[in-house]
């Protein structure tokens, strides 16, 4: 009898391990699609834009983001659906902090999910819970890889040249002989 119990307590504890791994897996491309937008937002190769987004972690890069959009005038729209995404973005690393930052033990069959920073015991998330946080991750991707997509013009020429130059980032061309800019 006690071998039925542990093969049951191994099928939990490996549905739990499943869907963790899952999350964990997926949670990384958020902060590659982060690293990239950057890149084109602040109009950097990659060679460069790898060397000033090295080490930040997702927190940080949204905020940098976040900073250098409100930059851009009138573009208020993409700046309303950025704080959207910039919301759920830090929801979801929240949760999925709680969850990785956590000591998980199993009890039995039952897994008791023990925080670190209290060292209380807290609820123990549903396998549903943790598969609905995987699902939200992975349409949060998707939303940041259409976002991209949508707003790619908003970067690519830099920050600095787009405020000088406006949307193109083209020079202007001089209207009479005289005019430098």
């Amino acid at each position: 009898m006690k071998k039925d119990k542990g093969k049951s307590w191994i099928q939990v504890r490996k549905k739990y391990e499943s869907r963790i791994g899952r999350i964990a897996m997926v949670f990384p491309l958020i902060n590659i699609v982060l690293q990239r937008y950057a890149w084109l937002l602040w109009g950097l190769e990659p060679e460069f834009g790898r060397i000033v987004t090295k080490g930040l972690t997702t927190d940080r890069l949204v905020e940098k983001i976040r900073s250098s959009f409100c930059e851009l005038e009138g573009e208020e729209e993409a700046i309303s659906e950025l704080e959207v995404i910039i919301t759920r973005v830090r929801a979801l690393l929240k949760r999925r902090n709680q969850l990785f930052h956590s000591m998980w033990v199993m009890q039995g069959e039952q897994p008791v999910f023990i925080s670190e920073r209290s060292h209380e015991k807290e609820p123990i998330p549903e396998l549903q819970e943790l598969e609905a946080l995987y699902n939200s991750l992975a349409d949060l991707i998707n939303d940041l890889l259409r976002f991209y997509r949508q707003n790619r013009w908003l970067g690519g020429i830099g920050l600095a040249t787009r405020r000088k130059y406006g949307r193109s980032g083209a020079k202007p061309v001089p209207t009479t002989p005289n005019e430098d800019n």
